[in-house]
């Protein structure tokens, strides 16, 4: 293992890409404090070195993902600063810099956009944006055009009255669109909001996840083979559970194992981590680096 944590001590998120089109997977680092992502461009023996960063949000909340917003092949960056509200599409270069004027689009005013993701959500073949609009109370999509524009924000309603806190995307009812879970603050349930294939999101379902009500973040994957996406969940302070999905967009309740990070500085995600062919989850503290695999026997 190589660590880049005596260069940045700060690391809340990381996200693999080839940034400068060299065919070697580069490392998009974004910093817990101080509203900056990091670009550390591979050598490709496993090492990296520091390229670029800038400070995107003068406030320290952002969220960020990739996405390719044309047809020029580089890797472009979309990333949401909360405090104010919007969301900047920076375009890349195809040499690991991004243009210092974004594309900015902006939510609702108060909406504070807290979480976004990258999904086709109309099935035209370009990646639409998605935020989490936390005190708005909704979700928000903004459509793809495929020539470096989006439509005016698509917002479709969360549960009333609560806070939703993280989203995940997928297709849970096998009709080929995409649907998205939700999670709230202080709630022992989560939401499946099912897709119309246009960038809007209709009725919604309810599943309990328990006692505990606090969720440190949302995975989807399919996590006992049977082709079919399940959602994992981490709750502080005690386990990764799931909801088993049948592929009707119904879910049954699995406690799987109790974990040891959680909260803020813990980090949880998913891989075949020993080449089974099986869904294993890692989970991970950001302060220590310390780290547990879980590997998936799918039983």
């Amino acid at each position: 293992m190589i660590s880049i944590r005596n260069q940045l001590p700060d690391i809340s998120k990381m996200i693999v890409g080839d940034f400068d089109n060299d065919n070697h997977l580069d490392l998009a680092v974004q910093s817990k404090w101080f509203g900056t992502i990091h670009i550390l461009l591979a050598y490709g023996d496993g090492t990296f070195r520091m390229h670029f960063n800038k400070r995107f949000c003068t406030l320290n909340s952002l969220d960020f993902a990739l996405i390719h917003v044309d047809n020029d092949t580089y890797l472009d960056m979309v990333i949401v600063c909360s405090a104010v509200n919007d969301i900047g599409v920076y375009f890349g270069n195809g040499r690991g810099e991004y243009f210092i004027h974004p594309l900015t689009l902006f939510a609702n005013d108060n909406s504070y956009p807290l979480r976004i993701a990258v999904v086709d959500f109309n099935c035209d073949n370009f990646k639409d944006i998605a935020v989490l609009n936390h005190y708005g109370q909704n979700i928000g999509i903004f459509i793809n055009d495929g020539a470096k524009n989006f439509k005016a924000q698509i917002t479709s309603f969360t549960r009333k009255e609560k806070f939703p806190s993280y989203f995940a995307i997928g297709d849970f009812n096998n009709d080929t669109l995409p649907d998205v879970a939700v999670s709230y603050n202080c709630s022992n349930f989560i939401d499946v909001i099912f897709g119309f294939g246009n960038g809007s999101l209709g009725n919604s379902t309810m599943f309990q996840i328990g006692e505990e009500p606090v969720v440190d973040q949302i995975i989807v994957d399919d996590f006992n083979g049977d082709r079919y996406l399940d959602i994992g969940f981490g709750k502080t302070g005690q386990t990764i559970n799931l909801l088993i999905g049948d592929g009707r967009g119904d879910f049954t309740l699995q406690t799987t194992f109790p974990i040891r990070f959680s909260g803020a500085f813990a980090w949880t995600g998913v891989g075949d981590f020993n080449g089974d062919g099986f869904v294993d989850i890692i989970n991970v503290d950001l302060n220590s680096t310390s780290q547990d695999v879980f590997l998936n026997v799918c039983k």
